[in-house]
C-alpha cells in the first residue's frame, strides 16, 4: 500500500545559492518595474471610474419601468422592478427544461490532491538542506487535476477526463417590465439557487443517482471513491433588480459619457439611484486600495529578490546571513512603501495636483529621513 505522505531532501551549495540568487535579480526586477506599471495604471483607473460615477449621477432620471417614454431616448435611466423572462433552458443530457434567466451546470469528481510543504535549513559554509514533504488527500474538484505531474503517482491515479462538463446558459431575452436588457446586463444577473435533481427517463437509462438534491455516478456518496462524480444544476429564475443604463427604444444598452466610456450598472434588489452610485463609489474605493495594497506586495517582493544576493552572500556564517536578511527585509519595506506613495503621487499630478505634490513632499521627507539614518 502506497504511503499518503513522501519526504524528500535537497542540498544546494553556497555557490549554487549565489548563483540563483543573482538570476532572481532579473526576475525581482521584472516585479519591480510591473509594480509602477500596476499602480500608475489603477490611480488612472480609479479617477476615472470616479469621474464617470460622478457625470453619471448627475444625468441619471428614474423612470417608471412599465411605460417607455420616448422623452428619455439615449438618457441615462434608472429603473427598479423585477427581471422576467418566458424563454426555456434546457440540458439534454439530463431531461431538464427550466424557465429561467440563467441555468449552470457544476460537474465535480471525487480525486487525488498533492500538497507540497517547504522547509529549508542553512548550513555552515552558506549551503542550505531543503526538506520538502508531499502529502496526498481526496476531495471534490470541478476540475480535472493531472496526477501524472505528482511526486508520487504510483496509487494516487486520477482519472484522465470527466465524463459531463459544467457550462452556464442565459436566455437571450430578459425584460424589465416594457424594456429589454441587453446581454452584458444580463451577465451581471446573480442570486443563483439550487434545482433539485429529479430522476426521469434519461436519468434512470444512464444509471444515475440522486443524492442530497444532486445526480451522482458512483458508490456511496458517505464513502466515495476517486472517480466517482457528482452534477448538480442551479437556476436564476424572476428577480427583483435595479438598472442605471442608457434608454435605446424599448432597450436598456451601456450609457456613453462624455469621456468615450461606458456605464452600465446592475444591482440586486429595488434600490435608489442615489443608492446604486453610492456603492459604486464605495466599491471603487475598495478596488482602488486592494490593487495599490497589491502593487505594494509585488513591489516588496521584486526588492528582496534583487537584494537577496546580499543576505546569501552573508550565509557563510548563518547568523550573519539571518542579520543582513531581516536588514534588506526592513529597507525592502521601506524602500516599497516609498516607491509606491511616490507612484501614486505622480500618477494624482494631472488629476489632483494638491494632494499629489502634498504626497510627494512626504515621500521625499520619509527618503531623506531615511538616508540620514543609514548615513549614520
Amino acid at each position: 500500500m502506497v504511503s499518503d505522505s513522501f519526504t524528500e531532501y535537497s542540498n544546494q551549495s553556497w555557490f549554487g545559492r549565489i548563483g540563483s540568487s543573482i538570476k532572481g535579480i532579473i526576475f525581482g526586477l521584472i516585479f519591480f518595474l510591473g509594480a509602477f506599471i500596476l499602480l500608475f495604471w489603477n490611480e488612472g483607473r480609479a479617477v476615472k471610474r470616479y469621474k464617470l460615477l460622478k457625470e453619471g449621477k448627475n444625468i441619471v432620471v428614474s423612470v417608471d419601468a412599465n411605460n417607455v417614454d420616448s422623452l428619455n431616448e439615449g438618457k441615462l435611466v434608472h429603473i427598479s422592478g423585477v427581471a422576467t423572462t418566458d424563454e426555456i433552458l434546457n440540458d439534454e443530457d439530463f431531461g431538464i427544461a427550466v424557465k429561467a434567466i440563467k441555468l449552470k451546470r457544476t460537474v465535480e469528481m471525487y480525486q487525488w490532491q498533492e500538497h507540497k510543504k517547504r522547509r529549508k535549513k542553512k548550513k555552515l559554509g552558506g549551503g542550505t538542506t531543503t526538506k520538502t514533504t508531499y502529502t496526498y488527500s481526496k476531495s471534490w474538484s470541478s476540475n480535472l487535476i493531472d496526477s501524472s505531474n505528482f511526486k508520487v503517482s504510483t496509487g494516487h491515479e486520477n482519472p484522465v477526463d470527466m465524463p459531463y462538463s459544467s457550462y452556464e446558459k442565459k436566455a437571450n431575452k430578459v425584460h424589465l417590465g416594457a424594456f429589454y436588457l441587453s446581454s452584458s446586463l444580463i451577465d451581471k444577473i446573480s442570486g443563483y439557487e439550487h434545482l433539485p435533481a429529479k430522476k426521469n427517463q434519461l436519468t434512470d437509462d444512464a444509471g444515475f443517482k440522486v443524492r442530497n438534491g444532486d445526480y451522482y455516478i458512483g458508490g456511496s456518496l458517505s464513502n466515495p471513491k476517486v472517480g466517482d462524480v457528482r452534477i448538480s444544476f442551479q437556476v436564476i429564475r424572476d428577480t427583483e433588480i435595479s438598472v442605471v443604463s442608457a434608454q435605446v427604444g424599448n432597450k436598456l444598452e451601456p450609457y456613453k459619457t462624455k469621456s468615450g466610456d461606458e456605464l452600465a450598472m446592475l444591482e440586486q434588489g429595488i434600490l435608489s439611484a442615489d443608492t446604486m452610485f453610492k456603492q459604486a463609489e464605495e466599491s471603487n474605493a475598495v478596488l482602488t486600495w486592494i490593487l495599490r495594497i497589491v502593487g505594494f506586495i509585488i513591489m516588496f517582493i521584486g526588492l528582496s529578490m534583487m537584494f537577496k544576493v546580499l543576505s546569501v552572500v552573508a550565509d557563510v556564517i548563518p547568523f550573519l546571513g539571518s542579520i543582513v536578511g531581516f536588514g534588506v527585509g526592513i529597507i525592502s519595506f521601506l524602500a516599497a512603501l516609498m516607491f509606491s506613495a511616490l507612484t501614486i503621487a505622480i500618477a494624482w499630478i494631472t488629476f489632483r495636483p494638491f494632494i499629489a505634490i502634498t504626497l510627494i513632499l512626504l515621500v521625499v521627507g520619509c527618503i531623506l529621513l531615511v538616508t540620514s539614518k543609514l548615513k549614520k
